[in-house]
């Protein structure tokens, strides 16, 4: 009997082998390896360069506690070139146009490469970027040059870092004009110049947002289920609003993408069923001037009164044998001031700051008096102290007696620029209107040589003139500050 068993075994285990080594069992894949690379790497080409101009929407992304998100426009061609465009805050000129070469190379999977110097790519992995962006220098933003391809659709393809691992989504832009479209994300930007009057609201709730160091990441507070929770979000803008790196869940509502409504003045959420917005304040012009954004000084749009303040200012910084080059005049925030306001001179190597308290007149949202505080001024060396350039700059914008200013702009919620009219004070208006008759007459006396002023008429006459004078300075005393970096001739 264990003879018959024994031999049935041997009889089972011979079917299984023979089955397992049959000829007849098929390859899983239909073509080699390194043809099926090659392939993808094919249709990744393919999709990048579908069409002739195809243009994608790059959100670079670094180190993401550093900066958030900035939009960058990328066209393949097949020859292996790509062409690069972006948004004003990233080089200033989004019409420019930097051509480099890329490759599709493999290693663990397909890798996207710009294998030349881009300096618009570049520019987020350079460890040592080009002023303004040197923030951080030997590592700079913290963004990567080569990304491998995560996933590959028509109209998107999903990237990560090879080095940092940040995960970054290249979108199609549906556009025949890249100028059009990265100015439409610049006026995006431009809604929302700083954070510190807006609201997230979520659900009926109110969160003040910050942004410290206008870096596009969004700092607040939130209280969940009776527990204090803070958030720091990075974000870029596009075209028509604003998107978060990644999903966020706030209060129960998981949002990312967000819509300007121009009516309700608020970049409103997209995902259904969520209430989501950030509302923005209406700021008025005074406060403009104090919420850090820089304001320049420009040759253009100023009063031949104010001028003469000016251009003796400027000229005796620049001709007093201390080799001083005059760079910019600006209103702004700067670490030598220690954040607070101040208006600044810049030169070749040195820089001054003349501190002014800004006062709203009477509460009113467009008149403000600029009056200096000497006590907390600096200057970048003694020797600067000692030109007179800065007792002219100092009463061309308002003297320790302070000067007030009509403030008017091109639109009041998105102003490119801020003119300061001088006002007239109105005692003095109405000192000039009550003594003018009297005024008019003597000085028609002296005029015609009638006869001798008595001594109180002569004190009654230089009032008048005193008056009249200050009056047309007024009517011809007026500056402008422009929102774009201005860089005086030299």
């Amino acid at each position: 009997m264990k003879k018959y068993i024994y031999s049935a075994l041997l009889s089972i285990v011979a079917l299984f082998v023979t089955g397992c080594t049959s000829t007849d069992v098929q390859d899983v894949f239909s073509k080699p390896a390194a043809e099926r690379i090659e392939d993808k790497k094919a249709e990744i080409q393919r999709v990048l360069t579908r069409a002739e101009n195809e243009t994608w929407l790059l959100e670079m992304y670094g180190d993401l506690t550093l900066r958030g998100g900035y939009a960058l426009l990328l066209s393949f061609d097949e020859d292996g070139y790509v062409t690069a465009q972006a948004e004003y805050d990233v080089i200033q000129d989004p019409s420019k146009q930097v051509r480099s070469t890329y490759v599709i190379t493999n290693g663990q999977g397909p890798i996207l490469s710009f294998d030349t110097y881009n300096e618009i790519i570049h520019l987020f992995s350079d460890p040592l970027p080009p002023p303004p962006h040197d923030i951080r220098p030997g590592t700079g933003y913290g963004a990567d040059m080569e990304f491998m391809i995560l996933d590959v659709t028509e109209n998107r393809i999903e990237l990560q870092g090879r080095k940092h691992g940040h995960r970054l989504v290249m979108r199609r832009a549906v556009t025949d004009d890249k100028l059009g479209y990265l100015n439409d994300i610049y006026a995006m930007a431009r809604i929302r110049d700083n954070w510190e009057k807006t609201q997230l609201m979520v659900g009926g709730f109110g969160m003040t947002v910050k942004e410290p160091d206008s870096n596009r990441i969004l700092s607040f507070l939130s209280e969940e289920y009776g527990i204090e929770k803070s958030y720091e979000i990075p974000y870029c803008y596009t075209q028509d609003g604003l998107r978060f790196y990644e999903p966020v869940t706030i209060l129960g509502e998981t949002v990312q993408n967000f819509v300007f409504i121009e009516e309700e003045n608020a970049f409103i959420s997209t995902t259904p069923g969520t209430s989501a917005r950030f509302q923005i304040a209406e700021l008025y012009l005074n406060d403009r001037l104090s919420y850090g954004q820089q304001w320049y000084f420009s040759d253009e749009n100023n009063g031949p009164a104010f001028l003469q303040y000016w251009d003796q200012a400027r000229y005796s910084f620049t001709n007093n044998g201390l080799n001083f080059v005059f760079v910019m005049a600006y209103l702004g925030v700067t670490e030598q001031t220690e954040f607070r306001e101040a208006f600044h001179f810049q030169f070749n190597d040195y820089h001054a700051s003349f501190y002014y308290v800004f006062t709203p007149i009477f509460g009113s949202r467009d008149r403000l008096r600029l009056k200096y505080d000497n006590d907390n001024s600096t200057l970048a060396f003694s020797a600067l102290a000692q030109i007179p350039g800065t007792k002219y700059f100092i009463d061309a914008v308002g003297d320790t007696r302070g000067k007030d200013y009509f403030l008017t702009t091109d639109d009041v919620r998105n102003p490119t620029w801020i003119q300061f009219d001088a006002i007239y004070p109105e005692a003095s208006e109405l000192e000039l209107e009550r003594i003018r008759p009297e005024g008019e007459m003597l000085q028609e006396i002296v005029d015609n040589g009638t006869r001798p002023l008595t001594l109180e008429e002569t004190k009654i006459l230089d009032r008048f003139q005193v008056l009249e004078k200050e009056k047309n300075d007024a009517e011809n005393w007026y500056f402008r500050l422009v929102d774009d970096m201005y860089t005086f001739p030299r």
